[in-house]
């Protein structure tokens, strides 16, 4: 195919090579020599290299993965490992290099980012150059690296991002751009959640990273019309719909929350001293933190789910 501008890439293809050139991808600008996309990861992101690399291949005469250890003085082990990858010469390269480069400098396509800006370019941008910083297992703030773009580009950056997602990012003295606000970080996450390859970047493996669960004695209020025999058992096998929970969207949770019963004010509660197993401790924990409710509040939504439909007001 025939590129006589950006407009006549395809639009996933556009936001894959956008993700990547606002990571950690850039575009060969040596004089005389046509453009190549290139980008390297370390050993222990392989699976993000050759995921990117296949991604890509529809798209892009593109070269597997490499393995590659460069030695080096400086740090400690001595060398460094990763794996590069680089493409071969494509006309819709030389079309984006025209956009995004001025001479040497990589700058911000402004026309590009609108366009291209969407939950799957987020995701690869995120998976290259973004952290999310927990501390005390409390997700304090999202940052995402743009040092390497001026302030008045990375304010453009921020002012589209709120535009598309309402996201309110910052600008540091590093130049970054940082989200701070918590709702507005889970539901980041909860966007990029289905292109998330990096093992490292996934939101629950974050949260089990720095917190050992272990099984633990609590209180659990229910609605009073609920029918609970054995406690122990009933709740706890009410929580083996937690995964099913764990793979939606805030936005679906928050739905089947208002769809509930779980904001009634007028329905009386019951309490259950049980002992909640290890593993749904963290299961709880992650949800906990994904979208504000309370570890009562989610297993009664366990329960209603696992009866297959909300409470009712003929069950009051």
């Amino acid at each position: 195919m025939e590129y006589k501008s950006w407009k006549d890439i395809p639009n996933e293809a556009l936001e894959l090579i956008t993700g990547k050139l606002l990571g950690d991808g850039n575009l060969t600008v040596q004089p005389g020599r046509k453009t190549r996309l290139r980008f390297s990861h370390k050993v222990v992101d392989q699976n993000w290299c050759e995921h990117c690399y296949n991604e890509l291949l529809p798209y892009l005469p593109i070269n597997p993965p490499v393995y590659r250890k460069v030695f080096d003085p400086r740090i400690k082990a001595g060398f460094t490992e990763h794996f590069y990858v680089q493409s071969k010469t494509s006309q819709m390269l030389e079309v984006l290099k025209d956009c995004w480069y001025k001479g040497n400098v990589k700058v911000l396509p402004k026309e590009i980012i609108e366009k291209a800006i969407s939950p799957l370019c987020l995701a690869w941008w995120y998976q290259d150059d973004g952290h999310l910083k927990i501390t005390n297992n409390k997700v304090k703030k999202l940052i995402l690296s743009t040092d390497y773009f001026t302030r008045e580009e990375n304010q453009f950056l921020i002012n589209t991002l709120y535009s598309k997602f309402n996201f309110s990012f910052k600008l540091d003295k590093q130049n970054r751009i940082i989200l701070y606000n918590q709702p507005q970080i889970f539901h980041f996450l909860s966007i990029v959640e289905p292109y998330i390859i990096m093992e490292r970047k996934k939101f629950s493996n974050e949260i089990s990273s720095k917190q050992t669960f272990i099984s633990k004695r609590t209180t659990i209020y229910l609605p009073s019309c609920f029918t609970i025999e054995k406690p122990t058992k009933d709740i706890i096998n009410s929580m083996n719909v937690l995964p099913q929970l764990m793979k939606i969207t805030i936005e679906e949770i928050q739905s089947l929350y208002k769809k509930s019963s779980l904001m009634r004010t007028d329905i009386s509660n019951r309490s259950y001293q049980i002992t909640i197993p290890s593993e749904r401790i963290q299961q709880l924990h992650y949800l906990q933190q994904k979208t504000g409710l309370r570890k009562s509040k989610i297993i009664e939504l366990c329960f209603q789910i696992k009866n297959g439909h909300p409470l009712r007001d003929d069950h009051q």
